[in-house]
């Protein structure tokens, strides 16, 4: 790790706007310096599974570097950390016993295959063998257990969200609360054979559980649960993946090479290059310049810049049904959103339309729910109350309040006035259309916007917003039932939002392994939100990935499986 460097800005971070000419002969020099490093380590064998190309996109060669713009997380560590940036760094580094599929179906990823009893409660993985971490060290069942109950142990505070998908073990529940030295329900059987059993029947095992990263006993065993964060190796990872952290330069860059011994056969990239060039619109002129030779995944090519790209002979061009769904929370605290006829007359003041084709040009699907629009159990023709500002005022009319002399709704002498919080920004002001929209049937919503530190735990978690405009980046998640209980379930949602039909729905969703038979309980789940209204759905921004012509990345249905396909991009010859 350059930790002696973490102070000094980088190239990219010194850019605010488009990069002069000596900026990009900097930037050349610092590349130019990555590759002579690159080449000095000298080639390696060919992947023992050679990707197969596609018509005009030419043979693979082995070897050289890509650059990427892609946010960083503050740390490497995902047994701690369910946000975002971590979960999408990860899969450079690490792996899971399962991967996912295109159609999110698990397949065999640490684990060469396993079996499921007649009653769908024990799970019987075979592990790997001949499988390293980074440093050389063995993977085993061990490494397993171990992170499986790192993740659960009740000291991991920060960890807790991810703890809840190993709740369904046998004894977990009793591991988290301290009441037990271990979870019961993982055996280890062998060194390459463990078996998890399960208190009832819970679907997304397989994806979302078995698919967590493992990490390894022997670096982390002696580290204090409550210091894994702070500890160097959270930014320093060792894993089982197909790249090696070379160095982390904060906020600037990391260098990451290719792993020799990589289960699955060596990457074709020797290395790749994931740079914060500061802001999306430095990166789009890095990118026209061929500086940079990726964007995409929360750093995609802005939609106001698509027509250029596309046009750009230099580029290709690939529209990706977007990462995060855009919506505003209702909070249930504020009387105010208790009454279903106000939020439904909010919906009706909104003009869905309208934001699509001015703000996100056009590129954005409509799903009114949580559940991204390339999963299988997505519904996509949910009752929406959109765009009837006549409906709206009748409704609100109907709750008792009425136009005052300035033009804004009023009730008992009290304006109908609330905040709307928010960590948006002038990229994506989906708050301010919305603020103009509410206002002609005489709402009065005012925009408090703030960084995520002083929105996130100080006033979303601790329930004082009274509308939040935030995203949910359901295109990072393997199964429907990821953003769910939190979300939505009565016990755990953060705006108080009830309904015992809704958390019986997200129970039962779980209770069976037929794919089929889930999908009709999400479907009426989804049905049943949209009309309860807790959450105000807005759009799906495309994502937009811009690639420099003649590095082939696979065509996958999204961002996030496009990137866990990171070992198969390569040159073409």
């Amino acid at each position: 790790m350059d930790e002696k460097n973490y102070w000094q800005p980088g190239p990219w971070q010194r850019w605010r706007s488009r990069p002069s000419r000596r900026q990009v002969i900097q930037a050349s020099a610092v590349l130019a310096g990555w590759w002579l490093a690159a080449c000095a380590q000298g080639g390696s064998q060919r992947p023992s599974e050679p990707v197969a190309t596609r018509p005009g996109e030419g043979e693979p060669r082995q070897g050289g570097q890509a650059v990427i713009f892609i946010n960083h997380p503050d740390a490497l560590n995902p047994a701690i950390s369910p946000v975002s940036t971590t979960i999408y760094n990860t899969p450079f580094f690490y792996n899971g016993l399962t991967r996912p599929a295109d159609d999110y179906q698990s397949l065999p990823d640490l684990a060469e295959s396993w079996e499921i009893s007649s009653d769908s409660l024990v799970y019987t993985f075979k592990l790997r063998r001949n499988v390293k971490f980074h440093d050389g060290q063995p993977f085993t069942a061990e490494d397993v257990k171990f992170t499986w109950e790192l993740i659960s142990h009740p000291e991991n505070t920060p960890g807790r969200q991810i703890a809840g998908f190993f709740s369904q073990i046998k004894g977990a529940r009793e591991y988290m609360a301290g009441r037990a030295p271990e979870i019961e329900g993982i055996k280890i059987l062998d060194p390459y054979t463990i078996q998890v059993t399960l208190v009832e029947v819970y679907a997304p095992f397989l994806s979302i559980s078995a698919g967590q990263p493992i990490l390894p006993k022997h670096v982390w065993k002696d580290v204090p649960v409550r210091e894994l964060g702070a500890h160097p190796a959270s930014r320093r990872p060792v894993g089982t993946g197909p790249f090696i952290l070379e160095s982390w330069r904060t906020n600037d860059s990391m260098v990451l090479r290719a792993n020799p011994e990589y289960y699955a056969g060596r990457p074709y990239l020797d290395r790749i290059i994931s740079v914060m060039p500061g802001d999306a619109t430095t990166a789009f002129n890095l990118l026209k310049a061929g500086e940079l030779n990726v964007m995409g995944l929360y750093a995609a090519v802005p939609i106001d810049n698509y027509e250029e790209a596309a046009a750009d002979p230099r580029l290709e061009t690939r529209p990706l049904p977007g990462l995060a769904n855009m919506y505003v929370e209702f909070n249930f605290r504020n009387p105010l959103f208790q009454d279903l006829r106000v939020r439904k007359a909010i919906s009706y003041a909104t003009d869905r339309k309208a934001i699509r084709e001015n703000l996100w040009k056009g590129r954005a699907v409509f799903i009114n729910g949580p559940i991204h629009p390339t999963f299988w159990a997505a519904k996509l023709d949910t009752t929406t109350y959109d765009n009837d500002p006549a409906q709206a005022r009748q409704l609100l009319a109907e709750a008792g309040w009425r136009l005052g002399p300035d033009g804004i709704l009023e009730k008992e002498g009290t304006k109908f006035r609330f905040k709307v919080s928010s960590i948006q920004t002038a990229a994506n002001p989906y708050d301010v259309v919305l603020q103009e929209q509410w206002k002609r049937v005489g709402i009065d919503a005012q925009i408090e916007r703030m960084d995520f530190a002083s929105f996130w735990a100080p006033i979303y978690l601790a329930g004082r917003h009274e509308v939040a405009a935030l995203n949910l980046p359901f295109g990072l998640y393997l199964d429907p039932d990821y953003p769910l209980g939190g979300y939505f379930s009565s016990a755990l949602n953060r705006n108080k939002y009830v309904n015992p039909r809704v958390d019986e729905l997200i129970r039962l969703a779980t209770a069976t392994l037929d794919r089929e038979e889930r999908k009709q309980r999400y479907y009426e789940l989804q049905e049943t939100l949209a009309r309860d209204v807790p959450h105000l759905w807005l759009g799906v921004p495309d994502e937009i990935w811009g690639i420099t012509r003649g590095l082939v990345i696979p065509k996958k249905p999204n961002g996030y499986l496009t990137i866990r396909t990171a070992k198969e991009w390569y040159w073409a010859r």
